[in-house]
């Protein structure tokens, strides 16, 4: 190998170690960044109807997207019923109105109530939520997935709900 040669990779390599080093610092902080539960999922759904699938949701959930809270979700107790499926989801309808809370410094601020429910991937696919709470859309055939529940909410099974399946 050349004088050159040497010369030139030795002059290269705080470059390469600050881009490794500053990749890392990145990556890392990347990891510990929240992502938001807020989506907003047009979905196509066709009617179902097997009663023997049912979540049930003794006491209610509330899940918030934040600490503090700038929004969150609470899923009334209750039977969740198996209403409507897709391609990729089962439906399970709430047996009250969804209620939807907005924050300020950590104090309610605004609220609704919509109809919606919880609802499971039918198998594991890395590109869906597994969980979320959804609200009816437009029409019968449409429901809108609002709140990805992500793996928390399996862990929480047992303890916060149950299923029938």
């Amino acid at each position: 190998m050349s004088k050159h040669n040497m010369y030139f990779k030795i002059k290269r390599l705080p470059s390469l170690l600050f881009f490794i080093i500053a990749s890392c610092i990145l990556f890392n902080a990347c990891g510990i960044v929240k992502l938001s539960p807020h989506v907003n999922k047009a979905i196509e759904v066709k009617k179902i109807s097997d009663p023997s699938k049912t979540i049930t949701v003794p006491d209610g959930m509330v899940w918030y997207d934040e600490n503090p809270p700038a929004a969150g979700i609470r899923f009334p107790p209750g039977i969740y019923i198996l209403e409507v499926e897709s391609s990729d989801y089962l439906f399970f309808h709430s047996p009250e109105p969804l209620e939807f809370r907005i924050f300020k410094n950590g104090k309610p601020v605004d609220g609704k109530k919509i109809k919606g429910g919880i609802m499971f991937a039918k198998r594991n696919n890395s590109d869906a939520a597994p969980y979320a709470g959804y609200v009816n859309g437009e029409t019968e055939t449409e429901r809108i997935m609002v709140w990805k529940l992500g793996k928390d909410f399996l862990l929480r099974e047992g303890k916060e709900w149950k299923k029938s399946f």
